[in-house]
């Protein structure tokens, strides 16, 4: 599992925001309800999907009605995986086809084979995707927040925002919105994960191991 940043300077900003009145985290004075739980649902799909991905959450930030991360993917690490490996994590998230399963097995015949390793190509394209790791997060924290509800119909306003953060000077500004966000915001909660202090994103004034204040964004 990575749940940190290398020291690889790429990185994605990406935000996700919830539809109409919609409460990813925090109290709704309005309805009279407490989603303080919600941010915990936030945190255990990206361990997991951390552990699935070749990708590494630098930072995140989930706020009332929307959450931000600071994503980095590891494209070195992903290039030594095996086959095999791609399969194996794949499958921790989706069902694999019985036509894989007859090629790991070796049991596949020639065309059998071609399309299963076209399968296997798929697969590793998308484990390397931002896109594909937003998807698994956002459908699952909609499904729970639905089931919680009890309701139906879309939980996030549409497919999440990214920038990609390129350089020093990108990442300089990145840590100038962390610190704008703190200081402004009515309702925040940010968490550092895990940066070395070899990492450009670990400045001093962005270590902040929990901040709190009250009201909605």
């Amino acid at each position: 599992m990575r749940f940190g940043c290398s020291h690889r300077p790429w990185r994605s900003h990406c935000i996700a925001r919830c539809v109409r009145r919609a409460w990813l985290w925090g109290y709704d004075e309005y309805a009279g309800k407490d989603y303080s739980h919600r941010k915990q649902w936030v945190i255990e799909r990206l361990q997991q999907l951390c552990s699935v991905f070749p990708i590494e959450v630098c930072a995140y930030a989930v706020m009332s009605n929307h959450y931000h991360l600071v994503l980095h993917v590891d494209s070195e690490r992903a290039r030594k995986w095996s086959r095999e490996e791609f399969i194996e994590r794949w499958t921790v998230l989706f069902g694999a086809p019985n036509l894989v399963k007859r090629w790991l097995r070796g049991e596949a015949i020639e065309a059998e084979r071609q399309t299963g390793e076209h399968i296997i190509r798929r697969w590793r394209t998308r484990l390397v995707d931002i896109s594909w790791f937003m998807r698994c997060l956002n459908e699952h924290l909609a499904r729970r927040a639905n089931i919680e509800d009890q309701c139906t119909g879309r939980f996030w306003e549409g497919r999440f925002k990214s920038q990609a953060l390129l350089d020093e000077a990108s990442l300089d500004w990145a840590g100038i919105w962390e610190g704008a966000l703190f200081q402004h915001t009515t309702s925040y909660h940010f968490e550092m994960i895990g940066c070395p202090a070899s990492c450009p994103a670990s400045r001093p004034h962005r270590r902040r191991s929990s901040c709190t204040v009250g009201g909605k964004h």
